[in-house]
């Protein structure tokens, strides 16, 4: 995020945030990681459950105020990966990190 404000946020709770997102912060990242986890567990139950819904989102974001943010592709994902390999790696081990503080955060505010 360039420059502004967003929150995860819950939306059974009316849109109840749980972590903030401040300016400079990536996001977006961690439904990727989230399902690569899943995959990588061989949870037959979570992964049936995803079947045909591999892209949907799992964690809702919601501006708290007026935002400036930048957008990646699924294509400019790739491409990262194939040109800078290492930002890739850099970008999706933070988000890694980012996805255990997002779920221990999830769980107390529930």
């Amino acid at each position: 995020m360039e420059e502004g404000k967003a929150a995860y946020v819950l939306p059974r709770y009316k849109n109840a945030p749980y972590v903030t997102i401040e300016e400079s912060d990536t996001f977006g990242l961690i439904d990727i990681v989230f399902r690569n986890l899943q995959m990588e567990s061989g949870n037959q139950l979570e992964l049936e459950g995803a079947k045909g819904n591999l892209m949907k989102r799992k964690f809702t974001v919601q501006t708290v105020k007026n935002s400036i943010i930048h957008q990646l592709s699924v294509d400019d994902l790739k491409r990262l990966q194939f040109e800078y390999p290492e930002v890739y790696d850099e970008l999706f081990f933070e988000q890694s990190d980012l996805l255990e503080e997002i779920l221990t955060s999830k769980m107390e505010a529930i």
